[in-house]
């Protein structure tokens, strides 16, 4: 009786069932459907639905179809579409959690956040979203497509997607940074992003990758190609940039390779002519660029035209290796400043290692602060070897008012060179010939200067240096031992006709006389610091001078200004005056790092004739010159 009653009861349950899903499918088909699928929602969750009509039918029972819809919280506007298709997922009403086979969305607009209380655990297997205008701070996306599987909504609320993403878009913009074209191909696999594609174009510039988006927000760009385009928008590459070191700041990021195909760009501080580049491992962290170590980041390019300010390679081909303690230079070579350059070897911040180095017809021009950025890159080094050093036809001018250099036509031919020792700025090895057309150094003309050197092993000899001046010529040699702790050295020095002007124009001396002289010197001693040069300093110099004239302010005596040579700098009166004077023969005298001048008379008049005698002690850093008035001859009467 009982298993009867129970059969009467289950039969009774399954017709009452039977009849109430008839009911509600039979009123899905009436215009009442959607009124009882708006009370249904109300009933459910916190929504309100509104739309203009509903599609139901029992070839596909379980899905229905809302056109012109609009979803509230209580009053407020949260979402609208123009259609929308839902397809339940029978079995999750006796199972649950709700769960839908696919969800189609079209024609909606995004334009703030949503706050949508999703149920937990609700499931879309297929979730498509056309015509989506979405707007946020930092992403605009117009007329895009959305696909996704697995979509869901965790413990928390949280919507999550476990398996495809793909996302069409004519056109976007992410941190003010317009692309069109924009595609994405992934999926989600073992708690990663796999981004199997990823391309858009900027401006007229494609660009496309894969990469793989780790759970510690980690990014690994496996490849990432920007071809065929022309830059043009500084504004909009500029945003590019920013972007990029906005995301290494916040990010780790690891690329792979890097490849620039056909790419060009001009821009008031840059630009590039059809640059081909390929790089390989290349990191970002913390808004740093870390290289790879070992073999190093292998980097190669070739572009018909690199400009970055004033300056520009033209036809520039190069394969490098960075490190993160230097560079490797397999060969670099490009035309640059109406000439050459060839380059191969190695550099770390410390050393300057070159295999061969050319310049051919290459004119450099430096202002004052650009000399000085190389004077300071030159002192960070300890070490500079050079195997070949050749410098053709090059030219060289620094603007700089307190000592200008230009120099036209030079000829550089050195070997196993090495420039920089221990830190120390000295020729420790190798072998060197240099010569000029012509040159001004700090307003002093040279013709054909030329000089010879030879080191080995820190033995520096100077084997032969020729400065023709306008009115005359002077040759000179030398040699000092650098390995030695005493560093001994020795000087000679020959002239006729000499530039007076050189002692104050090349070593700052206060010597305001213009002229030629001809000269004859010779030195030796010490040069392990200035205490053992004082002490050490002998030989001696004699100087004729012809067309002297003395540069004399106009405030002082010639006595006066004769008392003042050699002073450490020059004076700087209101204004001065050029007196012609007579100069008899100089002789100088240095024993030990005592110098003495014999007496010498200046006399610009008859009236106007002074003896000079001078005394210098190097250790002591005592003396000076002393000036008497010359005795006036005695003419014999008839």
């Amino acid at each position: 009786m009982a298993i009867r009653f129970v059969l009467k009861l289950i039969a009774i349950l399954v017709i009452t069932a039977l009849l109430i899903s008839g009911s509600v499918l039979a009123i899905l088909h009436t215009q009442a459907g959607l009124p009882m699928v708006q009370l249904y929602l109300t009933w459910m969750t916190p929504f309100r639905l509104e739309a203009r009509e509903m599609t139901y039918s029992l070839d596909r029972p379980w899905t229905l179809t809302l056109s012109q819809l609009e979803l509230r919280n209580k009053s407020q506007p949260i979402a609208k579409a123009d259609f929308l298709s839902a397809t339940l997922a029978p079995k999750s009403l006796l199972t649950g959690p709700l769960k839908l086979n696919n969800l189609t969305i079209n024609g909606t607009v995004v334009d703030k956040p949503l706050s949508l209380d999703l149920p937990p655990g609700l499931e879309i297997d297929t979730l498509a979203i056309e015509n989506l205008v979405y707007s946020s701070p930092t992403l605009q996306l117009s007329n895009a497509k959305i696909q996704t599987t697995r979509w869901s909504v965790d413990a928390n609320g949280h919507p999550n997607i476990h398996g495809d993403f793909q996302l069409e878009a004519p056109s976007a913009i992410w941190h003010q940074q317009t692309v069109s074209k924009l595609l994405v191909n992934s999926f989600y696999q073992n708690k990663k992003w796999i981004i199997k594609g990823l391309s858009f174009d900027l401006e007229t510039a494609s660009v496309s990758g894969r990469a793989v988006w780790s759970p510690d927000e980690n990014l690994t760009i496996n490849q990432l190609t920007i071809s065929n385009g022309r830059l043009q928008s500084a504004k909009n590459t500029q945003a590019l940039l920013n972007n990029t070191r906005s995301f290494a700041r916040a990010h780790k990021v690891q690329l792979e390779r890097l490849d620039i195909l056909d790419l060009s760009a001009d821009f008031s501080e840059w630009g590039v002519e059809h640059l081909n580049l390929s790089a390989y491992d290349i990191g970002f962290e913390n808004d740093t660029v870390f290289w790879q170590t070992g073999k190093g980041t292998q980097i190669s390019f070739n572009a018909t035209l690199l400009r970055s300010g004033d300056y520009v390679l033209a036809d520039a081909i190069a394969e490098l290796a960075v490190r993160p303690d230097g560079i490797d230079i397999s060969g670099l070579s490009a035309r640059f400043q109406e000439g050459f350059i060839r380059l191969a070897g190695r550099a770390t911040k410390s050393k300057l290692e070159l295999d061969d180095a050319l310049l051919s017809g290459v004119s450099l021009t430096f202002e004052p602060e650009e000399a000085e950025k190389i004077y300071q890159w030159w002192g960070s080094l300890d070490s500079v070897n050079i195997g070949q050093l050749t410098l053709k036809h090059l030219g060289l001018a620094v603007y700089d008012d307190s000592f200008p250099i230009f120099i036209e036509a030079v000829n550089v031919r050195g070997s196993e060179l090495t420039l920089k020792h221990q830190g120390q700025s000295q020729m420790w090895q190798g072998d060197l010939t240099a010569d000029a057309a012509l040159a001004n150094i700090n307003r002093v003309a040279l013709m054909t200067p030329f000089i010879k050197m030879t080191a080995t092993d820190g033995l520096w000899q100077l084997q032969q240096a020729t400065l023709s001046f306008r009115k005359g010529q002077g040759n000179a040699k030398g040699s000092i031992d650098l390995k030695s702790p005493s560093q001994q050295w020795q000087f000679e020095a020959q002239g006729l006709g000499i530039p007076t002007g050189i002692y104050q124009r090349w070593a700052g001396l206060n010597l305001p006389l213009s002229g030629e002289h001809d000269v004859s010197l010779s030195l030796s001693g010490l040069a392990t610091d200035w205490k053992s040069f004082s002490f050490s300093l002998d030989g001696s110099l004699n100087a004729e001078l012809h067309n002297s004239v003395l540069t004399v302010d106009n405030d002082s005596s010639l006595e006066n200004s004769l008392e003042s040579l050699f002073t450490a700098t020059p004076q700087n009166h209101s204004g001065s005056e050029a007196k012609t004077v007579a100069v008899s023969p100089i002789k100088l005298v240095a024993d030990r790092g005592r110098i003495k001048m014999q007496s010498v008379t200046v006399s610009s008049t008859a009236d106007d004739t002074y003896r000079m005698r001078a005394n210098w002690d190097l250790v002591s850093q005592k003396g000076g010159i002393r000036v008497t008035p010359a005795p006036k001859r005695v003419q014999s009467g008839n």
